[in-house]
Order: structure tokens, then C-alpha cells, then sequence
């Protein structure tokens, strides 16, 4: 049909996001007039083929047969507001179908039609098109969306107060407790930082049309819609990085022995580089990167790097880094008799969280309705990082909580409080309880040293 023209359904990629319509159980189909309807999968199976002339010329007259048929204004309005090569497509395969072209009802529900069709579509309509015939079919059909966006626009907003309290609360005890400005808290300020934005593009994709399918969004906001995208993968490995790095550094401020230092160094900087690399391939995940938010509609060469290796990569290694940094301390805290309950209870909220997220994530890219399948990405990449700011602000929060109400019998100058939550306060604790023992050994070994030797019996 269009011999000029290379079938845009061939690999369409928009950063690795391919985009196409999921075939819903019941086929979707295309009213253009009261009385003929005309069927529009949603199944766009990617298929380079193009129809052949014999295929073409049976088109034609087919629809010269049904103009044949029709009044001259019932033939205007049969192709009204629909894309050309749908209609095309439609006529070819009514002959086809086990329904008459007058029953609705029976082509709405006819899977043969909608295989029939969704070749011809596939091979010789724009995603574009695609989707304006399968919204018209929807519409037609009676096929309704359910709006899925009032819960994330709820969690949203109430994930965001858990990082803001928590990160005033550090400042408020910097303030109520002064100690000089060090690493962790600069890197935990880039944490929150990166999740302001992350709260606007979540609204804003929402508004778009987030968590509905992709048929229902309107074409020109697509490209708004990957945009976002984007900026939400930037700032969550920028935050999560900082993060991680956060927690790191308080480490390294409580654990003194040289053993363990070099060990959360090495962690640190396998942490930044990991960070940077991946910032680094999502700016070069396509050529030219404007691609990555306006390839979906498959009108631009572009080579793009594919999507699901490079996240799924960095959440498992997220998820390995997690539990290292989990067994980082462990290793110091053996003789603080902490209850297993406990150490596991962080172990499984940590890991199930990024367990949830690799799950959410290998599915995402495979997905044909990306605009619906990605809300629950959002979901998950704000929640992480959000409690990523929260966790990398606990130590602050406990000092702030001792000070004020004078627990653990320490004042609130007291160094051996500081930086520490109740799960810091115990690391803070073993530390401080070693060197004890040490100033015990050294002192005992001076004294023996002191003591006349004992004559022997």
C-alpha cells in the first residue's frame, strides 16, 4: 500500500520500548458507521512484511464494491476521523470472518478477524495510526479503561513525607547537636534533592496518562510522557548512588578498625563507579538521545541500546550491594548480643523491596502498553529511594530523639551519641565498647608491668 515507505512496525524502538497494543481478550473493533462495523486489533505483532500487489488490487476492489453499495455520504463518513490504511485493512478481511459485516456484536468478539487484521495494520500502518484505529475501536466497542491513577497520586505524596521529615530532622539536629558538616551529609542532601523532581515527573506523568493504556493517551503528549521518563531514571541512580554513598560514609565515621575502613572504601568506590557508569549509558542509550523520548512513533533512524539488560544489570547489582552493605556492619555488631529477629526483619524489608522492583522491572520493558505497565516502575523506583533517604537520616533522628528526651542516660553532647539511631546507637556502641576494652588491655598490661615479679614457689 505504501511501496515508499518501510514498514514502520518493524523493531519501533523508543530507548528499547517498543511500542505496540496488547490484544485484549476481547478484539477491539471499528464502527464507521451505524450500520457497518469494521475490526481493529490491538495486538501489533512486529512483522516487516508488506502486502503484495495481488493483496492490494483485492483491497481496492473490495472497497470499490462497497462504495458500490453505499450512498455517496454514507461512503464519507464510513472512512471519517479513521486512519486510511485501517479501513483498507477492514475490508480485505470482513469477506474473512465468520460474522456478517452488520453483527457487532459477533465481530467484537471474533479472534480470527482480529489475526486477519492486525498483519495488515502491522504491515502497512504507523504506530501512530495503530493507535488512533485502536481508540476508535475501543470506543466503538464499548471497551472501557479503568482510570488506575488516584492510589499513586496518594502514595506519592505520602512517600515524599517520609524523606522531608526525616532529612529536616538531620538538619534540626545539626542544629540541637553541632558537629561539623561531613560527607554523609552532603550525600544525603543529593539524595533528597533527587527526589523532588522525581515527585514532579510522577504528577506530571499521571497527568499525561500514566497507569492507563497506552491507546487512551493523547498522541502529542507521548513524547512529553518518555521525557519524563527519563528524568525520573536520571535522578533515581543519582539518588540512590548518593544515598548508598551516605550510609557508607557514616560507617566509616563509627568503625575505626583498619580492616573494615579499607573493606567500606573499596565499597564506596565500586559504588560511585557503578553510578556513573549507568548515568553514563542512559545518556548514550540512544543516537542521537533525543530518540529515547520521540522513537516510540518509529519515524526516526536511531540505534538504541536495548533496555532490559540495562535495568535489570543495575537492580541486581543494587540488590547484591544492598545485602553487602547489610553484612558490612553485622560483622561488627557480633558481640552486641542483638536480638536475629531483628537484624533479619532489615534484611527482608531491604531485599524484598528490591526484590519487588527486578520483578516490576524485567516484565516493564517487555510490555506493549508501557504508559500502564510503567506506573507500578514509578511506584517502586520512588519508594526506594525515598526510604534510601530515610535509612541514610535514622542516625540523625536518634541522637535528635536522645537529646531531647534524655534516653540511654547519655547527654545530648555526649560524642558517643552521635550520629546514631537505635540501630546506629548499638554500632556507635560496639565501637566505643572496643576501644574500652582496648584502654583495659593496655592499662592491665601496665600494671602487670609495674608489679614486682612474684618469686616462685
Amino acid at each position: 500500500m505504501y511501496p515508499d515507505r518501510p514498514s514502520p512496525f518493524s523493531h519501533c524502538h523508543s530507548a528499547g520500548f517498543v511500542i505496540e497494543l496488547a490484544a485484549p481478550s476481547t478484539p477491539l473493533i471499528l464502527t464507521l458507521e451505524a450500520k457497518v462495523v469494521f475490526h481493529i486489533p490491538t495486538s501489533f505483532l512486529y512483522d516487516s512484511s508488506i502486502i503484495g500487489v495481488g493483496g492490494i488490487m483485492r483491497l481496492f476492489h473490495l472497497i470499490a464494491a462497497f462504495i458500490a453499495t453505499a450512498s455517496a455520504a454514507s461512503a464519507s463518513s464510513l472512512t471519517a476521523g479513521y486512519p486510511t490504511c485501517a479501513v483498507v485493512c477492514v475490508l480485505d478481511a470482513i469477506p474473512q470472518s465468520r460474522c456478517s459485516g452488520l453483527d457487532q456484536k459477533c465481530l467484537c468478539t471474533d479472534l480470527g478477524f482480529t489475526h486477519i487484521v492486525t498483519a495488515c495494520v502491522t504491515a502497512n500502518c504507523t504506530i501512530s495510526e495503530g493507535l488512533a484505529a485502536a481508540k476508535g475501536s475501543a470506543d466503538n466497542c464499548g471497551i472501557t479503561t479503568e482510570d488506575n491513577r488516584a492510589l499513586p497520586r496518594f502514595l506519592t505524596g505520602i512517600l515524599f513525607v517520609l524523606p522531608t521529615v526525616f532529612i529536616i530532622i538531620r538538619l534540626v539536629n545539626k542544629w540541637a547537636n553541632p558537629s561539623p558538616w561531613a560527607a554523609d551529609d552532603t550525600t544525603a542532601m543529593i539524595g533528597y534533592v533527587c527526589t523532588v523532581p522525581l515527585v514532579a515527573t510522577t504528577y506530571l506523568s499521571l497527568e499525561i496518562g500514566l497507569g492507563n493504556a497506552i491507546w487512551t493517551v493523547d498522541q502529542s503528549r507521548l513524547t512529553d510522557f518518555f521525557k519524563l521518563l527519563f528524568i525520573t531514571q536520571t535522578m533515581y541512580l543519582s539518588g540512590l548512588m548518593a544515598t548508598k554513598a551516605s550510609v557508607l560514609y557514616f560507617f566509616l565515621r563509627i568503625f575505626p578498625a583498619t580492616g573494615i575502613r579499607r573493606v567500606l572504601w573499596a565499597t564506596l568506590a565500586f559504588n560511585y563507579i557503578i553510578g556513573v557508569i549507568y548515568l553514563g549509558l542512559t545518556f548514550g542509550s540512544c543516537r542521537p538521545l533525543s530518540v529515547y523520548w520521540e522513537g516510540w512513533a518509529g519515524e526516526r533512524e536511531s540505534k538504541c541500546l536495548e533496555y532490559l539488560p540495562l535495568v535489570l544489570s543495575h537492580a541486581i547489582i543494587n540488590l547484591v550491594l544492598d545485602l553487602w552493605m547489610i553484612v558490612l556492619p553485622i560483622t561488627q555488631l557480633y558481640g552486641l548480643h542483638l536480638a536475629f529477629k531483628k537484624k533479619f526483619g532489615v534484611i527482608l524489608i531491604l531485599v524484598a523491596v528490591s526484590a519487588i522492583r527486578i520483578r516490576v522491572m524485567s516484565v516493564f520493558p517487555t510490555e506493549s502498553n508501557v504508559t500502564s505497565r510503567a506506573l507500578w516502575v514509578y511506584v517502586w523506583t520512588f519508594s526506594e529511594l525515598c526510604v534510601g533517604v530515610f535509612v541514610a537520616c535514622m542516625p540523625s533522628a536518634g541522637q535528635l530523639w536522645r537529646s531531647i528526651f534524655n534516653k540511654s542516660g547519655s547527654s545530648a553532647g555526649d560524642p558517643r551519641s552521635r550520629h546514631a539511631s537505635v540501630y546506629g546507637a548499638e554500632m556507635v556502641s560496639f565501637s566505643t565498647e572496643n576501644q574500652k576494652h582496648r584502654d583495659m588491655s593496655v592499662g592491665s598490661g601496665t600494671e602487670r608491668l609495674t608489679q614486682p615479679p612474684r618469686s616462685p614457689v
